[in-house]
């Protein structure tokens, strides 16, 4: 079935299919859900997977890079994948692919672990690219609510997993910790099952392939989301033992880590409906670079509970950075079909720029013997995160 333009939708979804509105914002949210917790369970159990299979430290950090050097070299793909098999069957693939490699990670074996940490990547890099495109496609008039939608109920799964990781762990093990996050996976596949048979393809009138890559506009609105995922994802790796160097227990910690995740959520349902009914977004992208620069400061020179405050700072300035990184996919672009390629672009150049991050995080602790360096690196990526968001926030389309 091939979508035509965006009245047909309307149409479609509002006598056609009654009921198919109220299931895919379901859909939605359990996909958001399921996008980031089964990597976010990985950094508590950073100490536990070393003990386990005789990792360093880098090498456990080398998971979160893996994960993003995954989404890197997937994510111009994913549109490819979309248009090959339909976008509905290809977000179920995805995820369905993703449990699979929950469950692979709890083979008592290096090579497993890491395989499995592949899977999971490869998996979620397809709804990850996919869903921006089905929010503005299937909601032209609310692109700002869905993407709020989306993004909250991707904060509130990342930090279900990093909080629940230890606990789960406790009780059932390690494999148990790593796998849990495959079920929401699992769930995720099922509720998008509903949509196989529509095989929505890109309208014959949509730009062609490229045009992202050609501009610098879609460079701007990339290395912005880059930005996000390099802070997000080098905390996710480190933040707990930076935190320990500074007299916080693993566990307090690792709740910390949650709460930063977590505190993203009024952030999250605020900031992209905002930047929908903005002329520009030039503003909102400056407020969320001082946040991200004000908290890391506060990480890497205060103590007690004013870095407590620092890292829920953090928390806030990640929470309303990605959003806004995700809504940039709508607002910047004229259709579905772009709003898609501009994502597969942002997430293939953003990802690869996180990668660095855990590594560059990992290689300057053993090279300092301290955390001091490291952390100062996370007041760098908020001066970047400052720069290129209100490059990308001005009003302009691709």
């Amino acid at each position: 079935m091939t979508l035509t333009h965006q009245a047909a939708a309307r149409r479609r979804i509002g006598s056609a299919h009654p009921w198919r509105v109220p299931v895919l914002v379901a859909a939605v949210i359990a996909a958001g859900l399921a996008a980031r917790s089964p990597i976010t369970a990985v950094g508590p159990l950073g100490g536990r997977i070393s003990s386990a299979y005789g990792l360093s430290p880098a090498a456990v950090g080398g998971l979160t890079t893996l994960t993003m050097v995954v989404f890197m070299l997937c994510s111009p793909f994913s549109t490819t994948l979309g248009k090959r098999f339909g976008i509905e069957v290809a977000v179920v693939i995805g995820f369905a692919a993703a449990a699979l490699g929950a469950a692979l990670r709890t083979l008592p074996a290096v090579g497993a672990l890491y395989l499995g940490t592949v899977l999971v990547a490869a998996g979620l890099c397809l709804p990850n690219v996919l869903l921006p495109m089905v929010i503005r496609r299937d909601f032209p008039g609310s692109v700002g609510t869905m993407t709020a939608v989306y993004t909250t109920t991707m904060t509130v799964g990342g930090a279900l997993g990093s909080w629940t990781a230890l606990p789960i762990t406790g009780a059932w093990g390690l494999h148990a910790g790593l796998v849990a996050t495959g079920l929401v996976a699992l769930l995720a596949a099922v509720t998008w099952t509903p949509f196989e048979r529509e095989h929505h393809q890109p309208p014959a009138t949509a730009q062609t392939t490229g045009r992202s890559w050609r501009t610098a506009l879609g460079w701007q609105v990339s290395l912005f989301f880059g930005m996000q995922s390099l802070l997000f994802y080098s905390a996710v790796a480190w933040l707990v033992p930076i935190l320990g160097a500074k007299g916080i227990s693993t566990t307090d910690a690792a709740t910390l880590l949650s709460l930063l995740t977590l505190i993203g959520l009024l952030p999250a349902t605020v900031v992209p409906p905002l930047a929908a009914r903005a002329h520009h977004q030039v503003r909102i992208a400056a407020f969320v670079g001082v946040l991200q620069i004000a908290g890391a400061l506060g990480i890497v020179l205060l103590s007690g509970p004013a870095l407590v405050a620092a890292v829920l700072l953090t928390g806030l300035g990640l929470g309303a950075g990605m959003p806004l990184g995700f809504a940039f996919f709508g607002l910047r672009t004229r259709d579905g079909h772009s709003a898609g390629q501009l994502a597969g672009m942002a997430q293939c150049v953003g990802y690869g720029v996180a990668a660095l991050g855990p590594i560059i995080v990992g290689v300057a602790h053993e090279a300092t013997g301290s955390w001091t360096v490291p952390s100062t690196f996370f007041v760098l990526v908020g001066v970047g995160s400052l720069v290129l968001g209100m490059l990308a926030g001005r009003r302009r389309l691709l």
